[in-house]
């Protein structure tokens, strides 16, 4: 320490002694611990949740039922299911259709009614034509990939209307572009069903 003294004071020996003496009482105060100001807030604790209470609760499947009382809205549906019905995979709909303006939409949903007469959404699809689709050939509509089971009891149902506004854009059943289409024409779409025409719900069963 007298050496580390002596090269900072260069004034002689008592200065350096002198020294020597300030930066020990500096080191010993700068080596005493210092109290810390009481810490004013407040500890967190961790609370643990049981499996019951942190698992969320499952919600049930909204019903379709209200869109299917619309009156520009059809359902074809079958017989209560005397057993069981497993699919898995892509469903699809082979409808044919025909529009008055020849550009049309077709929104098609597959449902699920449970004895109480409940409609629930099992997976959909949107298709949207031209005049260059001729009326004598079906639309194929790939619905959403679906893995269910329609249990007995249940019935099969297909829903089909002319568009799902705002899910997706409005047909302005002219034929303009969307983005500048000034006119909007009311097209009157129909979905044949007849020997000639067979339309039907094609099912991925398992």
């Amino acid at each position: 320490m007298s050496t580390t003294s002596g090269a900072s004071c260069r004034n002689g020996r008592r200065r350096a002694r002198s020294c020597a003496c300030t930066c020990a009482r500096t080191a010993r105060s700068a080596s005493r611990p210092t109290a810390q100001p009481a810490s004013t807030t407040t500890p967190r604790t961790r609370r643990r949740r049981s499996p019951a209470s942190s698992s969320r609760a499952r919600r049930a499947p909204a019903t379709t039922s209200p869109l299917e009382s619309r009156a520009d809205v059809r359902t074809f549906t079958t017989e209560p299911l005397p057993e069981a019905v497993e699919i898995m995979g892509t469903p699809s709909a082979d409808l044919y259709a025909t529009g008055s303006t020849g550009h049309f939409d077709l929104f098609v949903r597959l449902c699920d009614v449970d004895p109480g007469g409940r409609s629930v959404n099992v997976c959909d699809g949107f298709v949207r034509l031209t005049p260059d689709h001729a009326d004598e050939d079906p639309v194929r509509i790939a619905l959403g990939a679906a893995g269910h089971r329609f249990a007995a009891g249940h019935r099969i149902r297909l829903q089909v209307s002319g568009g799902a506004h705002p899910r997706f854009a409005r047909n302005p059943g002219t034929g303009e572009p969307l983005g500048t289409a000034v006119r909007m024409v009311a097209t009157r779409t129909t979905v044949h069903h007849d020997p000639v025409h067979p339309s039907a719900l094609v099912l991925p069963m398992v």
